[in-house]
């Protein structure tokens, strides 16, 4: 039950009454806007459009009814007139089977790298981290040697 001097207090312009009259119902209000509008950002909106509403007409009310259920009867209108203005859209459906990505665009051609300057690999160690294999020396390079390195030995 609200006491007379806090309603009294808020008609008065007081926010801090105001905020105690209000504050106990806010959750459930948003709880009743989200089962509404099935969107929290949106139903965080109704419950600030609900209170913004409820501060504008605190003298219209009249004390027929708890505050919990006048606050519910705008919230409730807020809502339902939120829903008729978007044209009752539907919250997006979550995505069915997603769609195969597209084939490379270079499926069958070789992928062709430039050598590596051998000047960028001065002072770099003589093999391969983690491989063992060590690198060929500066210079150019033969297939006869790659092979030899991997173990195909084509002399």
């Amino acid at each position: 039950m609200v006491s007379e001097g806090l309603l009294s207090r808020a008609r008065a312009g007081d926010q801090d009454a105001f905020g105690e009259l209000v504050e106990p119902h806010r959750r459930e209000l948003q709880v009743h806007c989200y089962r509404i509008l099935g969107s929290v950002p949106d139903a965080e909106d109704m419950v600030q459009e609900t209170l913004l509403a409820a501060w504008r007409g605190l003298e219209r009310f009249e004390g027929r009814a708890s505050v919990r259920a006048w606050l519910y009867r705008i919230a409730t209108n807020r809502c339902l007139n939120a829903l008729r203005d978007s044209g009752r859209r539907q919250p997006p459906q979550p995505p069915g089977r997603l769609p195969e990505p597209p084939e490379p665009t270079r499926r069958g051609e070789p992928v062709w790298l430039e050598p590596y300057p051998d000047v960028l690999l001065e002072g770099i160690a003589d093999a391969a981290p983690g491989t063992g294999v060590p690198r060929s020396p500066p210079g150019p390079r033969t297939t006869r040697s790659v092979a030899a390195h991997i173990g195909n030995d084509t002399t």
